[in-house]
């Protein structure tokens, strides 16, 4: 980790937003990941050993 990874507050995880899909605890299955956002995110917990939170999206938010 480099100095400012280091430097994040204690509680701070990584937030994957899913559209049509419910992941239960203790059940292991693939999930599919497209968007930029959720691939930095998802590289950036696994580079620097930060936890991951899946939750569900509510809404289908607009590309701009």
């Amino acid at each position: 980790m480099t100095g400012s990874e280091s430097s994040l507050p204690p509680g701070v995880v990584a937030l994957i937003p899913m559209r049509n899909f419910v992941l239960f605890p203790h059940a292991l299955t693939a999930i599919s990941v497209g968007r930029d956002s959720s691939i930095s995110a998802l590289r950036y917990a696994l580079e620097g050993e930060v936890p991951v939170g899946v939750v569900l999206q509510k809404v289908r938010l607009r590309r701009s």
